[in-house]
C-alpha cells in the first residue's frame, strides 16, 4: 500500500512539474520582451529571438523581423538549438559603406572569435573563414538604395552564401556551428535589414544546391 502510494505521489509530481514548466512557456509567449530584444515567429512556426547589440537608439525596429542598424551599430538573431539552418534577410545600404554580417561565433565569444564573416559593401564583397579568405570580388557589390536577398546555409561542414542572382559561394569549414548570426554596420554606415527567416536545414535541403 504505502509502495503503491509513493508511485501516486512521484507520478502527481512529475505531472506538476509538466504543468508548471508549460504554464512558464506560456507565460513567456504573452510577456513583452526586455527593450533590448525582439521576436518573431518563422514562415515554419519557428520562434526566433533577436537582440540589440549597441544603444536602444542606434538600432530602429522596422517590423517585427527587421529593423535599421544606424551608424555603426549592431544587432544579432537566432533560433534557439538550430545550428543548421538556412538564413535570409533583405539587405539595402541606405547610406554609408555597407554591412557586415557573421555566423560561427556567438554573442559572448564575437570579441575572441571572428567566425565566418561577409562583408557587403558598396565596393565590393569579402568572405573570410577566420583569417582565411574565401572569396573577395568587386562584381558583387551592395548599391545604395537597391535591396538585395542575401541566403547563408550553415550545414555541418559546409557553408553556403548567396547574394542576389549570382552564382553562390560553398566552402568548407572546421568552424562548429552556433545559432547566432550577427551584423553590424560598417564605417558609421546606415543598413536597412529586413524580412530575416530561419528556416531548419532539414526543411530547405531539398534546394539547397
Amino acid at each position: 500500500m504505502i509502495r503503491y502510494l509513493c508511485a501516486i505521489i512521484r507520478t502527481f509530481s512529475i505531472i506538476m512539474m509538466i504543468l508548471l514548466s508549460g504554464c512558464s512557456s506560456l507565460i513567456d509567449l504573452f510577456l513583452p520582451p526586455n527593450p533590448d530584444e525582439f521576436q518573431w515567429r518563422s514562415s515554419f512556426w519557428l520562434r526566433c529571438n533577436g537582440v540589440k547589440l549597441s544603444s536602444l537608439q542606434s538600432v530602429n525596429l522596422t517590423s517585427e523581423n527587421g529593423y535599421i542598424l544606424e551608424h555603426t551599430s549592431s544587432a544579432g538573431f537566432m533560433a534557439q538549438r538550430i545550428t543548421d539552418y538556412r538564413v535570409m534577410m533583405n539587405i539595402k545600404l541606405l547610406s554609408g559603406t555597407g554591412i557586415r554580417i557573421r555566423t560561427r561565433t556567438t554573442i559572448e565569444e564575437a570579441a575572441q572569435k571572428q567566425g565566418i564573416l561577409l562583408d557587403y559593401t558598396d565596393k565590393g564583397i569579402e568572405i573570410k573563414d577566420g583569417e582565411r579568405l574565401i572569396a573577395k570580388t568587386d562584381t558583387i557589390m551592395a548599391i545604395p538604395g537597391m535591396e538585395e536577398l542575401i541566403t547563408i546555409d550553415s550545414d555541418g561542414k559546409i557553408m553556403r552564401i548567396g547574394i542576389g542572382c549570382a552564382k553562390p559561394f560553398i566552402f568548407v569549414t572546421s568552424q562548429s556551428g552556433t545559432e547566432h548570426i550577427l551584423t553590424e554596420s560598417i564605417n558609421d554606415s546606415r543598413v536597412s535589414v529586413s524580412g530575416i527567416e530561419i528556416i531548419p536545414l532539414r526543411l530547405a535541403r531539398p534546394s539547397i544546391y
